[in-house]
């Protein structure tokens, strides 16, 4: 785009960044440090001389990840970037951008990845992986609001259960936690099965059907309420 390479230009003629066969670098710093403070993790500290001076845009003019998201984050005022912690060692290089072009870099929060029940990083062999999968798998949305939010964070050491709202007002960066979370879907379904036997029969009618395509009679759906854990146990219980 135009104004990353407007950008590009700005930093080469101030001194920030250099050509270098053809490709373009930021000059880092011999000395010194940069320091990331993040709204979760405190400050971390990345020393000068353990980065090198690192290209920001190719022989073409076509900017790099870092560049690219650093003159983003600027040109749409973001004031908080929160994503996961594998992004936390691009940080110091998009501060330091921002930096040469003399803007501020917005609050940073780095969250705990995900990992499985063996302790590996998420994945699609742990099972459902996406939202829509856990919509056709026949979990709730406020259910998967709750266990999500739950994912690293915690209003205090007994709540488990809390409405959309309570959420909303009661989430805090500052609360969650460094460490990786374990993603169990056995727990969510422990989860939603107990949304599931709170909701109005007719409430739980409507939402059958609605992933069924079929109209269902009252009774079915009383006699499966009980011991349903998510909305596709419907058929194995009423069958």
């Amino acid at each position: 785009a135009d104004r990353h390479r407007e950008r590009i230009a700005e930093l080469v003629e101030g001194g920030h960044a250099y050509e270098d066969e053809g490709a373009v670098r930021l000059r880092v710093p011999d000395e010194g440090e940069t320091v990331v403070s993040d709204v979760i993790r405190g400050d971390v500290r990345f020393p000068h001389d353990a980065i090198q001076d690192f290209v920001i845009a190719r022989s073409d003019g076509s900017p790099l990840y870092n560049l690219a998201v650093a003159v983003d984050d600027l040109d749409m005022d973001i004031t908080h970037v929160v994503r996961g912690a594998d992004h936390l060692s691009n940080t110091p290089r998009q501060v330091m951008i921002l930096r040469a072009l003399g803007a501020e870099p917005p609050v940073y929060g780095h969250l705990p990845l995900l990992h499985g029940p063996d302790g590996a990083k998420l994945s699609k062999r742990h099972g459902a992986a996406s939202v829509q999968e856990l919509r056709e798998a026949g979990y709730l949305p406020e259910a998967v609001r709750n266990y999500i939010a739950l994912l690293g964070w915690g209003l205090d050491e007994t709540t488990t259960f809390l409405t959309t709202d309570e959420l909303v007002r009661n989430f805090s960066l500052e609360r969650v936690s460094r460490n990786p979370a374990v993603f169990d879907e056995q727990k969510l379904r422990w989860m939603n099965g107990r949304y599931l036997r709170e909701l109005e029969p007719a409430e739980l009618r409507r939402r059958l059907e609605e992933l069924t395509g079929r109209e269902l009679p009252d009774e079915a759906v009383a006699i499966s309420q009980e011991k349903m854990q998510t909305l596709a146990d419907f058929w194995p219980l009423a069958g």
